[in-house]
């Protein structure tokens, strides 16, 4: 019954408070196609599975926001490479592109904040599988601006009981403020 709470609590719609009291500081919005002022939004992608950096790009290239952060990318990746690889036409300068390559949510979410604050970034759109957006909306909402809006654009079908069930716990966690999963052992994976 804790895992079924886990998995559902967090996907009820907008909240200024996670479950169990801890509050967030920032709202979420639960849409996949927010309308917002594109000169003061940025997207995220969560790397890890197919078809989000794609997005990601897509939405970079087609002017609906005006920033990009690829995160969880490869140490050898390159902003080039991956536009290339996207096969999405350049429109527009890929220097509003930007990489971070560090490797789980946590640190994800941190890095996306120092992001945010040197763009002045009022709307973030997470880009993420959905299994995985729960707990990445939840470390972005711990660590963003209190005016930051958040917003998911969830890419692809859930991967199955067995990553939902881990998802379901590492996000439990994460609302009880363990962020640092490998504190208590758990190994971060990454899909």
């Amino acid at each position: 019954m804790f895992l079924a709470a886990g998995v559902i609590g967090f996907a009820s719609g907008t909240s200024e408070k996670a479950a169990g009291g801890m509050e967030a500081h920032a709202p979420f919005y639960d849409t996949q196609a927010p309308n917002i002022n594109p000169a003061q939004s940025g997207a995220v992608v969560f790397t890890g599975g197919p078809g989000r950096v794609k997005e990601g790009i897509r939405m970079y290239m087609s002017g609906e926001v005006k920033f990009l952060l690829i995160s969880g990318a490869g140490k050898r990746t390159s902003r080039e490479k991956l536009v290339k690889e996207s096969g999405i036409e350049v429109t527009r300068d890929i220097n509003g592109i930007d990489l971070d390559h560090t490797g789980n949510t946590a640190q994800n979410a941190d890095n996306v904040a120092t992001w945010q604050r040197a763009n002045n970034i009022k709307n973030i759109v997470a880009v993420t599988g959905i299994d995985h957006m729960e707990r990445a909306l939840l470390n972005l909402a711990m660590v963003a601006d209190k005016d930051v809006k958040l917003f998911r654009r969830n890419i692809g079908e859930s991967a199955g009981i067995s990553t939902r069930m881990v998802e379901g716990v590492k996000t439990t966690l994460t609302r009880h403020n363990i962020r640092d999963l490998s504190s208590i052992g758990i190994i971060q994976t990454r899909y």
